[in-house]
């Protein structure tokens, strides 16, 4: 199946979304219109619970069939929404204690096993320690522009016999310093 644009599909979600809306409020003016008392007439009440809940389930039934319809467009909208604070803070990234650190390195150069816990970790203290060497060399004004990359990848990676991860440096964008 052919890939949507962007806006097309931020223009479909719209339309559906309102077309949604516009059944469930009309769902609703059905279930509004069954009277009740609250403290005298239960089965009435529960009656009119129900048709609610039915309505809610019709409409999420009908926004999941949607989402289930364009999966690859739908995440990548989501990703794309950003909640203001979709940036991680590289100083509150949990990093591996020293001891451990030195500890896993020392592994990983001999090609002893690590476990998937321990080579997740190392990886990760690795990827924050390569972000925040960008970051220190990028705001250094002694610096020729863009040299912190290969500097940063050569210190972290490469002295310690690793091969640096894909798409490292689009990663570190995504942390804030």
């Amino acid at each position: 199946m052919k890939k949507i644009p962007k806006q097309e599909f931020k223009k479909m979600i719209k339309e559906m979304e309102q077309s949604v809306d516009k059944d469930y409020k009309k769902c609703n003016s059905v279930c509004n219109k069954i009277k009740t008392s609250h403290a005298k007439d239960k089965k009435k009440n529960k009656m009119k619970s129900e048709c609610h809940h039915g309505c809610w389930k019709k409409r999420m039934k009908t926004v999941k069939s949607f989402h289930n319809k364009y999966p690859k467009e739908f995440k990548e909208f989501v990703k794309n929404l950003g909640g203001g604070g979709s940036r991680k803070s590289l100083r509150k990234s949990r990093l591996l204690s020293k001891k451990n650190y030195e500890d896993f390195i020392k592994k990983r150069q001999k090609k002893k096993k690590l476990t998937k816990k321990q080579n997740k970790d190392l990886d990760h203290t690795l990827f924050i320690k390569y972000c925040k060497c960008i970051k220190n060399l990028k705001y250094n004004k002694k610096m020729k522009k863009n040299s912190e990359y290969p500097i940063c990848i050569s210190s972290v990676y490469t002295k310690r016999g690793f091969k640096p991860p894909k798409d490292i440096k689009k990663k570190c964008k995504k942390y804030k310093y």
